[in-house]
């Protein structure tokens, strides 16, 4: 967990990631009003790609980098849509 604080202590913005072998995986972020209105987030994405880096991992997945509200944000953190899995259903009775 990664968090942000303000010069209070307050937590204006945090991410949730696991780490494996060679990825970061952002699983939530979140971010109060005061913090986006200072750029909190994007201090907290910051972060996290330094940490990465710090920790010799190789990906970041950002998870949602190809959702219709979210994916604009996250290419311009030069996300890469990849398809880790792909469902399909089977409608035969």
């Amino acid at each position: 967990m990664l968090l942000i604080r303000d010069r209070d202590g307050s937590v204006v913005s945090g991410q949730f990631f696991l780490k494996d072998a060679e990825t970061f995986h952002a699983v939530a972020h979140g971010a109060n009003m005061d913090g986006l209105s200072f750029g909190a987030s994007a201090f907290c994405y910051r972060s996290l790609v330094n940490l990465a880096m710090e920790s010799g991992v190789r990906y970041i997945d950002l998870n949602g980098a190809n959702s219709p509200n979210r994916a604009d944000y996250k290419h311009s953190w030069f996300a890469e849509p990849k398809l880790f899995f792909n469902i399909t259903r089977n409608d035969e009775k």
